[in-house]
């Protein structure tokens, strides 16, 4: 997160409040739906994207030592300077970010496959979203890519199951979404692998 859990900003509201400023309010609006409709920082998720990585990590490293947003604003200006900084250096980030949204989207025509992939998708967001907002504490660390290889077959079989029209389910499309969502998930389904092991030969702890 930007700050502390007690940061605050001028823009903050209670429900109520804001929901009464709405009625009343005659204009357009602006709707941040970053961590609510997007279910992550998606500020974060765009730096993320920035390549060759290590630079750009370090730039942000000194960026956050040097913390240049103490004169103008706070707080609530570091993403800006955060973007700015990579957006300047790293021009083609843009482009990089563009090609990552528009890839998934490319990829497939939307059909049943493609529906069970996007949902899979947004249940893999959720999830760990879910688990920040009821514990309260920093973003979980979760497999995200396993996860959603793991719900797009468990929403695939769901389907065939309940349809038992698996001619349907049985495409070209399909099986391109079950391929690609394995290679995503690669190196987490290898370290999950790694970490499978026998109960009956563990060693007993000792007392």
């Amino acid at each position: 997160m930007l700050g502390s859990s007690d940061h605050s900003c001028r823009h903050d509201a209670e429900p109520k409040a804001a929901l009464e400023a709405l009625v009343h309010h005659d204009g357009p609006l602006l709707l941040d739906l970053d961590e609510t409709a997007y279910l992550r920082n998606s500020t974060e998720d765009f730096l993320d994207t920035a390549s060759p990585g290590l630079p750009a990590l370090l730039l942000l490293r000194l960026l956050d030592a040097i913390r240049p947003w103490r004169w103008t604003g706070g707080e609530a200006t570091r993403d800006l300077w955060r973007v700015r900084l990579v957006v300047t250096l790293i021009p083609w980030i843009s482009a990089l970010q563009f090609a990552r949204i528009a890839s998934f989207t490319a990829l497939v025509p939307v059909g049943l496959a493609a529906s069970l992939a996007l949902g899979a998708h947004v249940i893999a967001r959720w999830v760990p979203y879910y688990i920040y907002r009821t514990s309260g504490k920093d973003w979980p660390e979760t497999p995200c890519f396993l996860m959603r290889l793991l719900f797009y077959s468990l929403l695939w079989i769901i389907l065939a199951i309940t349809t038992q029209n698996f001619a349907a389910l049985l495409t070209t499309t399909a099986l391109l979404l079950l391929l690609w969502n394995l290679f995503r998930a690669r190196k987490e389904l290898r370290q999950m692998l790694a970490g499978i092991h026998r109960i009956d030969r563990e060693e007993p702890s000792s007392t």
